[in-house]
């Protein structure tokens, strides 16, 4: 639903831009007052509709805008209060700066990420902002307003989102939910780039990057797929893990505790509303897997043990785990069980934890190992293997 709702400001950003630029002013007035009730960057629209007028020297249009922009700023911010406590002296610091462009950059390119080249992101997203500058420089304003204040747009909603998560670490803007932005920017920098290219009067080159661009995107789709497919496997346990530990012991992990969503789910079972398959444990038992000895590790593993207890013939060992100050959205977690022959790992259901922050994507380090007892043996000797982004921490409980 969040990334429903953020196609609404730059749909009518669009929109806005567009009647502008072909005369029909006054309903270009009322699109950014409906843009300016929809998401916060809504609030660029009619500044920037502004900016356009007094670009073009629309000197009657302008006065008009404003006269319209300071009531319904007003009004918007009416009883406002900054939560997040910035004050402009650390906005303007030289280490706040380039912490925020990173995270600028981070975001717009975040369409380029894999854990590989992690640098790739904000180097696309420094070419699009540079980009940006030389059509402001070139004044492709008179020729396209449309597509150069949506891209203007685009980029000052990337500025907004980085301030918003100006304590936050790079990794952050990678995962984030507004990716629909980072897209319109790759898309519209792309449109601006072939139009400035027809307008030269260069078939050649414009062929050449069509091809190039068409390329790339096929490149994008697999590597995605690829890179996130794990997390797609792991959506279908994220359901099983939950069923399981509502139907057994009661807990739900994947919905905010303020929901009570175990209690309200027992009730509606209980009057008969909600009536689920039941799962079996055999269909989700843990498979023993073939990994190195751990070894002493710099890395530590930040965990939590809400359930060690014998079920059946099973041993059901769930919580959290994550490496410490590490992102954990590609977490790999292994149950460790120690035998005499040495340590032997069980691979671990995956659910999410909204009980944890999700400053670092902690929300998915949530974990299930249902490790039948014949496999298990009698050690009473656990540990947790953790891997995530090329680093690797094991623990002992």
């Amino acid at each position: 639903m969040a990334a429903m709702s953020n196609l609404w400001a730059p749909a009518w950003a669009l929109m806005a831009f567009w009647l502008a630029g072909r005369g029909c002013e006054g309903w270009a007035l009322l699109v950014g007052v409906v843009a300016l009730i929809t998401n916060g960057n809504g609030v660029l629209v009619l500044p920037l509709v502004l900016t356009g007028f007094l670009f073009g020297q629309n000197w009657h249009w302008a006065v008009v805008t404003v006269m319209l922009l300071v009531p319904a700023y007003g009004l918007y911010f009416s009883g406002y209060s900054n939560p997040s406590g910035i004050s402009v002296t650390r906005l303007v610091d030289p280490s706040t700066v380039a912490h925020l462009m990173a995270l600028d950059t981070a975001f717009l390119g975040a369409m380029f990420y894999h854990p590989a080249i992690s640098w790739l992101p904000q180097a696309v997203g420094w070419i699009s902002g540079i980009w940006t500058v030389y059509l402001l420089i070139s004044r492709y304003d008179r020729t396209n307003p449309t597509l150069f204040w949506m891209l203007v747009f685009l980029q000052l909603t990337g500025l907004m989102l980085a301030i918003n998560r100006l304590d936050n670490p790079v990794d952050v803007m990678f995962a984030s939910r507004y990716k629909n932005i980072t897209a319109l920017v790759m898309a519209v920098t792309y449109l601006t780039v072939v139009d400035t290219l027809v307008q030269r009067n260069q078939p050649r080159v414009v062929r050449g990057f069509v091809l190039f661009a068409g390329v790339v995107s096929v490149g994008i789709c697999i590597i995605s797929n690829l890179t996130y497919f794990s997390k797609i496997v792991r959506f279908r346990e994220l359901k099983q893990t939950d069923q399981v530990l509502w139907e057994r012991h009661g807990i739900i992990r994947a919905s905010s505790p303020l929901y009570e969503a175990a209690s309200q789910l027992s009730q509606l079972k209980k009057a008969g509303i909600f009536q689920p398959e039941p799962l079996t444990l055999d269909g989700l038992a843990s498979r023993e897997v073939a990994l190195r000895q751990p070894l002493s590790t710099t890395e530590k593993v930040v965990y939590k043990l809400d359930i060690n207890r014998r079920d059946g013939d099973f041993l059901i060992v769930s919580g959290f785990a994550k490496i410490d100050r590490q992102k954990a959205n590609f977490n790999d977690t292994f149950l460790a069980i120690r035998s005499p022959e040495g340590w032997r790992f069980f691979t671990t259901l995956f659910h999410q934890r909204l009980d944890n922050d999700d400053s670092l994507n902690d929300k998915d380090t949530g974990f299930t190992a249902i490790v039948p007892i014949a496999l298990a043996g009698p050690s009473v000797r656990l540990g947790l293997l953790v891997k995530s982004g090329g680093k690797t921490a094991f623990q002992e409980f």
